[in-house]
């Protein structure tokens, strides 16, 4: 495998089994300390969403699996395969005008409530300070206010993603009854 043709492609980084950093950067995917047996031969930590389409371009040209990394926080490491890491990406743009949110997948519950905080805003976060809006929201966004403000996931307007075919998409669901946050 020529990891060099992936590391001109991206801006972010790329760890092979095969480097020093390697153990570090693997045992860092799983936040529990249960470590699986298996062990991916590539990191890629994604620095934009270029990034991750490239990775998955690459992973498809070379018949490798993909495991998308967003915190860790899974008991059993399903992250510890072959891995685009988005652990970089946790940005977000505010709208206090529209009561909107445009978040990166790697932010976490405490770093979105309090930048929603800001403008005296509010989201269903989940009661796990330290879990990524990818994974809470892709498992429903089961919140402590869920009873009056539903799960997170019905709180969406679109959601941008990477396919399996390496392309940028976008779903739009500007037609829910939900906003995307809320006063």
């Amino acid at each position: 495998m020529n990891w060099d043709v992936l590391r001109k492609r991206i801006k972010g980084t790329v760890v092979t089994a095969a480097e020093p950093t390697f153990s570090v950067a693997r045992a860092a995917m799983v936040w529990n300390k249960i470590k699986p047996d298996r062990s991916p031969q590539v990191i890629v930590t994604a620095k934009n969403d270029n990034d991750v389409v490239a990775a998955v371009n690459f992973a498809r040209e070379n018949g490798l699996k993909v495991v998308i990394h967003g915190g860790g926080h899974t008991w059993c490491g399903l992250a510890v395969r072959n891995d685009v890491d988005l652990s970089t990406l946790n940005e977000s743009t505010i709208d206090k005008a529209s009561c909107t949110a445009l978040i990166q997948p790697a932010i976490s519950n405490r770093e979105l409530a309090s930048r929603l905080g800001e403008y005296d805003l509010a989201f269903p976060i989940g009661h796990c300070p330290t879990v990524k809006a990818s994974g809470y929201l892709l498992n429903g966004g089961m919140s402590w206010n869920m009873s009056e403000w539903g799960p997170a996931c019905l709180s969406i307007l679109a959601v941008e993603c990477v396919t399996a075919d390496g392309n940028m998409t976008q779903r739009d669901y500007s037609s829910a009854t939900l906003a995307v946050l809320f006063l």
